[in-house]
């Protein structure tokens, strides 16, 4: 039986409401541009959220070598953290920036400490439920003030960025002829906030019925909404409905609305500037897979991204392609293909019980970067296999 309040245990608690927050320090900066801005993809800061996950599994190890505590190796969750570091670093050696690869190791490690310390039972799973769950509440409520006032409402020292109908570069969607801002809550981006959340939801299915499960589901999908990532509602309703997660009436009424509001806004939706941006970066990303088959190392998609295009790119277009496979592919090597789609056959196939989590980012993915390309994208994919793997 594992002791109560061990300090592993009590700092793991803490991390877990430290990974929304977008606090950090750059160490490394990335290459400028003549503008006077910076490569953001080519440069390495440390998040407060990193340190802590370290600090814990130092803790987790001093308590397992002074047996205050009991584990049994977790060898599939080993063997994966192996494969995965191994590319990883053998990435490095096709790098052009061997320093930013290097340093971009860091984050892979953190993610996948996560994960470890998930399946080796850092605490019981009722535990990080509840701890995990109350953060993303207090962000769905975040999101929601943000909305309401339209502003970020003065939380920057826990990274809150700063937002707002007239700052440029943050998300915005118009509505009956109304710019309104979406929600962030402390992370830089409201497509990160919305795959936290969705993983809230998904997590809050499993609790008892009563009156406080309900209102963590409430408030956990009205901040979700209101992050208004596309890709995001429609991979969570796509994983609800596969995993019969929900009445199979309900799932088949819902597919059929998901299906006519795309064919009535396929026109729309083709001819977007997000639409065609996705298709410019995945030229980009053929071409470069083409040329460099073996992979440009890991952080570096960016630093080639001129290289590929055919037009002449602005800073602010310097982003990795939206989409995880390809970016893999491209920064780690085609071998990382085959070993990504493996390891996802066989977490299908072995996992089944457990398999929304991961289904939803691997739906998530198809469209979207950050699950690799950044810190906290890297530590939810931990986090999200870690819940995979601990349940069965």
């Amino acid at each position: 039986m594992l002791k109560k309040n061990l300090p592993s245990e009590i700092l793991w608690a803490i991390t877990l409401w430290v990974i929304p927050f977008t606090v950090f320090s750059t160490l490394n900066q990335g290459a400028y541009f003549m503008q006077g801005s910076h490569n953001a993809y080519l440069s390495f800061s440390l998040y407060a959220s990193e340190v802590l996950i370290f600090f814990t599994g130092f803790l987790f190890l001093v308590e397992l070598l002074l047996h205050k505590r009991k584990t049994k190796l977790h060898l599939e969750s080993l063997l994966i953290s192996g494969v995965i570091l191994a590319l990883s670093a053998l990435s490095i050696v096709f790098a052009t920036d061997k320093t930013a690869a290097t340093l971009a190791l860091i984050h892979v490690l953190a993610g996948l400490s996560i994960f470890l310390l998930l399946t080796h039972h850092i605490t019981r799973p009722e535990k990080t439920q509840t701890w995990l769950l109350s953060a993303l509440v207090f962000q769905s409520l975040l999101a929601i003030l943000q909305i309401i006032t339209q502003n970020s409402i003065g939380l920057s020292f826990l990274g809150e960025p700063n937002i707002g109908p007239d700052v440029s570069g943050v998300a915005k969607l118009s509505l009956f002829g109304h710019t309104l801002i979406r929600g962030y809550g402390t992370f830089p981006h409201a497509n990160i906030l919305a795959g936290f959340l969705g993983v809230g939801i998904l997590l809050s299915l499993s609790l008892p019925k009563n009156k406080f499960s309900l209102a963590t589901k409430i408030i956990l999908g009205i901040g979700f909404f209101l992050a208004f990532s596309k890709a995001a509602i429609i991979a969570l309703l796509l994983t609800l409905i596969f995993t019969k997660k929900l009445p199979k009436k309900i799932s088949w009424a819902l597919l059929g609305i998901l299906i006519t509001i795309l064919l009535i806004k396929a026109s729309d939706l083709l001819t977007s500037e997000s639409f065609l941006e996705r298709m410019q970066y995945l030229g980009i990303s053929l071409a470069m897979l083409a040329e460099k088959p073996f992979g440009v190392g890991l952080s570096q998609f960016t630093a080639h991204i001129q290289d590929f295009s055919i037009i002449k790119l602005q800073p602010w277009q310097y982003q990795p392609v939206h989409n995880i496979y390809l970016l893999i592919t491209n920064e780690l090597g085609i071998w990382s293909a085959g070993a990504l789609l493996g390891g996802l056959i066989y977490t299908f196939i072995k996992h089944k019980k457990t398999i929304a989590f991961i289904l939803f980012l691997a739906l998530i993915g198809l469209f979207d970067h950050y699950l690799f390309s950044l810190p906290q994208g890297i530590l939810l994919g931990g986090g999200v296999l870690g819940l995979t793997y601990l349940k069965n």
